[in-house]
């Protein structure tokens, strides 16, 4: 947020200019931890799922794929 839109915002507010961009870097930190924890969330799902799929399949081979050897 530029100065003019931070003066305005704290005015209306009845804010310090300095409350209202502490408010908004809070905020920007906040969501950034927030979209942090969602990836690793994400993460540790896949992670898991493929944990899954080399349990299901420990030679590394799919069960469904076509072997010529055989």
């Amino acid at each position: 947020m530029v100065g003019p839109e931070r003066l305005y915002l704290a005015h209306t507010l009845q804010l310090t200019e300095a409350q209202v961009k502490v408010w908004f870097q809070n905020r920007r930190i906040k969501w950034r931890k927030h979209h942090l924890e969602l990836t690793h969330q994400r993460l540790a799902v896949l992670k898991q799922q493929q944990l899954l799929l080399d349990d299901a399949h420990p030679d590394g081979h799919d069960t469904n794929s076509s072997n010529p050897d055989s």
